[in-house]
């Protein structure tokens, strides 16, 4: 059965699984949904949410868990119990900051608003992951030594939130500024892997 990706004609939370995907040469298809379309179809598919992905003869739902199943079936999950858990938690750790960034710019559009929480709060939320990352020999990878999900999860958020889209002329100083161990390492995510890079260059500039 061929992989087949729902989600909506943005970014957002299925774009670090197309990155995912991409990377490893997994073929698969997208069904894009407008917001009307949509509506009419939710009460089909489990928990009434989007992204969700098609893949061996199940339509599996919520990002995260569509991530670690990926993660699982390519071979990027460690055996270490230890780094699981960095790798879990950091999860997790993204999944809060991007609710508190889609409570400023997507469900409003207070541009203002994010760059006082980015300087008053999300500047140093970010830094614990710098701090992770040095922890880990700065190395290239955020956990361990060879790339795991953790990788996608630092990369995409940096690079879709403050790096790319309508808002990185303005947002793209401020983390340049602010979290440059970030930008670096999500810079250099992008240079060793050409197929996210593509896309990144070529994609339609959404709104996140």
């Amino acid at each position: 059965m061929a992989l087949v990706l729902h989600y909506f004609d943005g970014w957002g939370r299925a774009e670090r699984t197309r990155w995912l995907l991409m990377s490893y040469n997994i073929d698969y298809t997208e069904k894009l949904y407008e917001w009307e379309e949509w509506l009419k179809l939710r009460s089909s598919i489990e928990f009434g949410q989007l992204p969700a992905l098609e893949i061996d003869g199940h339509l599996i739902i919520q990002s995260i868990a569509i991530d670690k199943y990926i993660a699982r079936k390519i071979g990027i999950v460690p055996t270490d119990t230890y780094q699981e858990y960095l790798i879990e938690s950091l999860l997790l750790y993204f999944d809060d900051l991007f609710r508190e960034y889609a409570n400023f710019l997507i469900y409003a559009s207070d541009l203002q608003g994010f760059i006082k929480y980015y300087n008053e709060e999300l500047k140093d939320c970010l830094k614990w992951v710098e701090n992770r990352i040095e922890a880990n020999g700065n190395n290239g990878f955020v956990v361990g030594n060879s790339r795991t999900l953790a990788d996608f999860v630092v990369a995409e958020f940096i690079i879709d939130i403050f790096l790319s889209g309508p808002r990185k002329g303005t947002l793209s100083p401020l983390i340049e500024a602010g979290n440059p161990k970030l930008v670096e390492f999500s810079r250099n995510f992008l240079a060793s892997n050409i197929s996210v890079a593509t896309r990144v260059q070529t994609r339609a500039d959404k709104d996140y």
